[in-house]
């Protein structure tokens, strides 16, 4: 079964008790909760430190609702990483993997959120928060709901913004999870972060290849591409065993090639559904080289 289906039924859920006002709230730090409650102590803090900017406090709303959850196991972006890329954390556990957090506040039957190619191509994962109050209302407390999240290798290399609603998006309770796959081991924490040698995990790209991002660029997309299909393998010991042979050039390399004709061909291939039958084709092939070159059955 596919591991999102669970969490889709979920969220149909999720969205049934959201419109009927009966959502799941738990105020101790770091664990699960639908709901996070700004008391208005800290509401009007944060009024004072943004100066009248809206944009401003709802970026430290928003600062606050993440970190009261996920408390750790996230660290806010760098200025250096924020001004060239469209991130608002990234994993501690494992800094080359991003999230983008987006937030509305409106009427539940008209509520989305508006993602851009940009942030879908440089994230993880999309985590989605939803202002039940204004924060410039005079409420005695303010609401704010994880609203879903949506993994990024989800949604294939779209030119153009992509709008979620409430049921497009995966129940919230499964985001731990999902990150806690990106975690990797301090050998692959060192090299990942190592900058200085991608040319040892790379070949030369082409000129015309620059224009979809530097090398840097390139390389943290196909992490991304290889720690998701390393995600079907079926249990922990396996996936980690794999996460180490991506340490090894033969093995990455091999990998390398199979992701480059891919990005090739499906940025070539004009049509949505042309891109999407190439690109599963390719990531099957890939899935089954992976786990050849390892030695196991990923059936097991």
């Amino acid at each position: 079964m596919d591991w999102t289906t669970p969490l889709r039924s979920q969220q149909l859920d999720f969205v049934a008790r959201l419109n009927s006002g009966h959502l799941l709230h738990c105020d101790l730090p770091n664990l699960h909760s639908e709901l996070v409650i700004l008391p208005k102590k800290i509401a009007n803090t944060l009024q004072e430190q943004s100066n009248g900017d809206s944009n401003k406090l709802y970026e430290a709303a928003e600062k606050f609702a993440i970190e009261a959850r996920l408390g750790n196991r996230i660290t806010v972006a760098k200025p250096s990483v924020v001004d060239n890329r469209a991130v608002d954390f990234t994993l501690s556990a494992n800094p080359s993997m991003s999230i983008r957090v987006k937030s509305t506040q409106g009427q539940l039957q008209d509520v989305h959120w508006l993602v851009s190619p940009e942030e879908l191509e440089q994230n993880a994962a999309i985590l989605c928060l939803l202002f039940l109050d204004p924060l410039d209302s005079e409420a005695a407390e303010y609401r704010v709901v994880w609203a879903g999240f949506i993994p990024t290798s989800m949604v294939e290399g779209s030119k153009n913004h992509v709008l979620f609603m409430l049921d497009n998006l995966l129940y919230i309770g499964g985001l731990s999870s999902y990150l806690e796959s990106f975690k990797l081991s301090k050998k692959e924490k060192i090299e990942i972060q190592d900058t200085s040698s991608l040319s040892a995990w790379l070949p030369e790209l082409e000129p015309q290849d620059l224009e979809r991002g530097d090398r840097a660029a390139w390389k943290t997309r196909f992490i991304k591409w290889a720690q998701t299909i390393v995600l079907n393998a079926s249990t922990e010991s396996i996936r980690f065993y794999l996460y180490d042979l991506l340490n090894t050039q033969y093995y990455r390399q091999t990998l390398w090639k199979l992701y480059y004709k891919r990005e090739k061909e499906t940025f070539a291939t004009v049509r949505s559904k042309e891109r999407d039958a190439i690109a599963k084709q390719l990531d099957e092939q890939a899935e089954n080289i992976m786990f050849d070159l390892a030695g196991l059955n990923k059936n097991e």
